[in-house]
Parts: structure tokens; sequence; C-alpha cells
């Protein structure tokens, strides 16, 4: 939790905000590693140090590039793997889509620029990826249970 606390109070220094998050983010995967106690050895699928570091690597892309329009190919491309290793690594370990993981950050995102500035719901739209405004409005209520503007009211 102290770890969670320090995410939290890093997002506001801009210069080193992702840095540090993915920084903190290792440090709770290395917790959970050392202090995770496996009862049941069939039901845990070991993950290599490469495989974790290829997921890494994924996941740090979308963090970096979410404001672009970013594919499947992209994130296999960059990782240098096939298409069909992307999406496997995804559902084994992250247990979703390498498109939702992105939908999932921008929407994170957009919450953050929501509760820190007072920027208008169509730039918020637009600076977190989502080229239609009617497109994230939907999908930031299906996550959030509350439309933007009713979200940066609360």
């Amino acid at each position: 939790m102290e770890i969670i606390k320090k995410i939290i109070s890093v997002q506001d220094e801009k210069n080193v905000r992702e840095l540090a998050t993915s920084a903190l983010m290792q440090e709770i995967w290395l917790n959970l590693c050392k202090h995770v106690n496996i009862k049941n050895e069939d039901n845990y699928s070991y993950v290599s140090a490469s495989t974790q570091a290829r997921l890494q690597l994924m996941m740090q892309y979308i963090q970096q590039n979410y404001r672009s329009n970013i594919s499947l190919d992209n994130i296999a491309d960059y990782a240098m793997l096939s298409k069909s290793t992307v999406l496997n690594y995804f559902r084994k370990y992250l247990h979703t889509t390498p498109i939702n993981y992105l939908i999932n950050y921008r929407l994170n995102e957009a919450a953050v620029l929501l509760r820190k500035t007072e920027k208008k719901i169509i730039t918020v739209s637009n600076e977190t990826g989502f080229n239609n405004v009617d497109y994230f409005c939907k999908l930031f209520k299906k996550h959030y249970h509350l439309t933007p503007t009713e979200y940066r009211k609360k």
C-alpha cells in the first residue's frame, strides 16, 4: 500500500511522473513475486524473466504512446513479437487484450485530467488518444458509471 501511495504522490510531478510510476510499478511486481505464496502449483504458470520483460516493454510502449493511434501491429513490432504472441501474453498474464489495456490506460489518464484540470471534455478526449468525443464519453461512462462531466463535478 505504501508503494501505491507513492505512485499517487508522484502524479503531480510532471517531468518524472511516468518514469517514477514505471519504477514503482516494477517495485510492486518485485514485492508480489517475493511474497506470493502459491499453494496449488498446478494453477500457477511460471512467468520467465524474458516474458516479464516483454510484457513490461509492451506496457511501457502503450503508456508512452497512448495519445497516438496505436495498433496491435505497432505493439508487436516494438516488442519484436508476432501479433498472436502479443495477444497470448496479454490474455494469459494480464487477463485482457492489448487494445483493452490501451483503452483502460487512456480512460485512467482522462480521469486524471478531469480531476486536475479545467480542460474541455473534447480536449481531454483528444489529448488521451480518443479521436471521437462521443465514443470517449460512452466508454468513460461504461468504465466509471459517470459521464466525464459528472465525474469532474464529483
